[in-house]
């Protein structure tokens, strides 16, 4: 074999041995930088999540129920002494024995003007009104969960 031969062999074989190095490091840099991106995205989003809920802070101030015709209706004011606005996608009613009742049709009611609202407004006290089909005692207390804003609140009513 001629030394032009060898030479091309050797410069052929060292780009073979290259490009099998790359793709072997690729192989194994690639996945962790992903899980690197991934674990940092999360804890990004948990980060802003925390915000957030430090920043929901809602409290029940009155509620009372009533009932007609095998149906429960339910009026909780909630007070938003948050800085942010909380929109509730729903209210999840725990009454015991009485049962677990998911609520996504309810009012969200401005309690100083009457207003009809969209979410509760920080600084505000809202009426939340909805009802279920329960026509048994209702008990004194019950837990109220509400759903929004990526989070949930539950208070013992």
């Amino acid at each position: 074999m001629s030394a032009k031969r060898k030479a091309i062999s050797d410069m052929v074989g060292a780009i073979i041995m290259i490009a099998i190095v790359i793709t072997g490091f690729a192989g194994i840099v690639y996945p962790m930088l992903l899980r690197y991106q991934s674990s940092s995205q999360e804890a990004l989003m948990t980060s802003q999540q925390e915000a957030l809920q430090s920043e929901t802070l809602i409290t029940p101030v009155y509620s009372y129920t009533a009932q007609s015709n095998g149906t429960t209706y339910f009026y909780v004011y909630l007070y938003n002494y948050g800085k942010v606005p909380f929109k509730p996608q729903s209210f999840i009613v725990s009454m015991g024995k009485a049962g677990l009742y998911e609520i996504t049709n309810f009012y969200l009611i401005n309690a100083q003007n009457g207003s009809s609202l969209a979410s509760i407004p920080s600084g505000t006290v809202v009426e939340v009104e909805f009802s279920v089909n329960y026509s048994g005692a209702v008990p004194s207390f019950y837990n109220l969960t509400a759903v929004g804003n990526g989070m949930s609140l539950t208070w013992s009513v």
